[in-house]
């Protein structure tokens, strides 16, 4: 999907939000998109109509937004309907320098959007899961990997999941690795609401 396609797409508000201001991203500002163009299925309202989710740098280019577009089940046409900011700080002179990544695609999981930030030179990642809705999306799963010294590859050092498909009962769980290699596990409770989370709030070991 071009960028300039995706700018005409996010023009118009749903029928849903016609009292709306339109919505318009840069095409300089984005990031990546997950549209069923490029991956196939990603219909998170069930309406039969493919929706969208794009990685924008947020106005201000200290951090990273993603925008959640879905379709209207009686035309098929997409507009947006969450923008959650910060979900990622941004780092332009890595970017810059080819250095760093961001993107999102579609998880493992019913093809929710999956954002993440990925170092080549250090092997770093930080992965959120999202679990997208009309209104009120929240998060499935947070992953962080770093390199291990000395070596070529990479440990899990921060997965903390909230949601697992498929399993009654469920509870949520998290393990974190501290940098002196203390490991600390414990219950995070239910998945927070991606409009009321930053990445701020994850614990040190685990930002980007």
């Amino acid at each position: 999907m071009s960028r300039s396609f995706l700018a005409a797409i996010l023009l118009a508000p749903a029928a849903a939000l016609a009292d709306a201001s339109p919505v318009t991203i840069a095409a300089d500002r984005i990031l990546g998109v997950y549209g069923q163009e490029e991956y196939g299925e990603n219909d998170w309202n069930g309406d039969d109509h493919s929706d969208l989710a794009v990685l924008a740098v947020s106005e201000a280019g200290d951090s990273v937004d993603l925008y959640l577009a879905t379709s209207d089940p009686g035309t098929g046409l997409r507009a947006v309907t969450e923008v959650i900011r910060a979900i990622l700080p941004y780092d332009p002179v890595s970017v810059a320098s080819g250095g760093l990544e961001y993107n999102v695609s579609p998880a493992h999981e019913g093809y929710k959007p999956e954002v993440h930030i990925s170092s080549s030179a250090t092997l770093a990642r930080t992965s959120i899961i999202t679990n997208p809705r009309v209104e009120g999306s929240g998060i499935v799963r947070i992953a962080s990997s770093r390199r291990v010294p000395g070596t070529n590859r990479a440990e899990v050092i921060c997965e903390i999941v909230f949601v697992e498909y498929g399993v009654e009962g469920f509870e949520p769980w998290a393990k974190v690795i501290a940098p002196d290699g203390t490991e600390l596990s414990y219950n995070p409770g239910p998945g927070p609401l991606l409009s009321d989370w930053n990445y701020t709030d994850l614990p040190a070991p685990c930002l980007p």
